[in-house]
């Protein structure tokens, strides 16, 4: 590997738990090569907007890794606001943990060690409900809920 395309540091929720050095080394990475773009993954968004904000108008950051998807579209104001500042965006957790894949039913239940053991059932339940009662134009030419969400996703 000659390269890592995007090098990603994960939620940090203050603005001095990045010190001036990490700064330099991301600099110094970009600039030798070893690294195309530093970006911030953001886990809880209310907490750390403000900071990719402010480093995406410094140009500290080139990309922010959002949750974004059907179910979850807290991230959208960000997402808009980064093509001012020409500022790369990565979506994850696009099928909602698994929920928008078609699935993932009331009944389930999870293995203590998979991402989603913390939900409970009444959440699973709120969860299940919520794919259900989606509306989309497209769902007669639409076969799974996948397909509904990659296609939003993408659209």
């Amino acid at each position: 590997m000659d390269y890592i395309d995007i090098l990603f540091f994960h939620s940090p929720f203050g603005h001095a738990e990045i010190e001036d050095d990490v700064w330099q080394a991301l600099d110094d990475l970009r600039n030798s090569g070893k690294i195309r773009f530093a970006g911030h993954s953001i886990s809880k968004l209310e907490d750390t907007r403000g900071m990719a904000e402010h480093w995406a108008g410094e140009r500290k950051i080139d990309v922010v890794q959002v949750v974004y998807s059907l179910m979850n579209r807290e991230a959208s104001g960000l997402i808009s606001q980064p093509g001012e500042q020409v500022i790369g965006v990565v979506a994850r957790e696009s099928l909602a943990n698994g929920f928008l894949s078609g699935v993932i039913a009331r009944e389930t239940e999870f293995p203590k060690n998979n991402l989603n053991a913390p939900y409970s059932r009444d959440e699973i339940d709120e969860c299940v409900s919520y794919v259900e009662h989606l509306e989309n134009p497209l769902k007669k030419y639409i076969q799974t809920i996948t397909q509904e969400s990659l296609i939003w996703f993408f659209g």
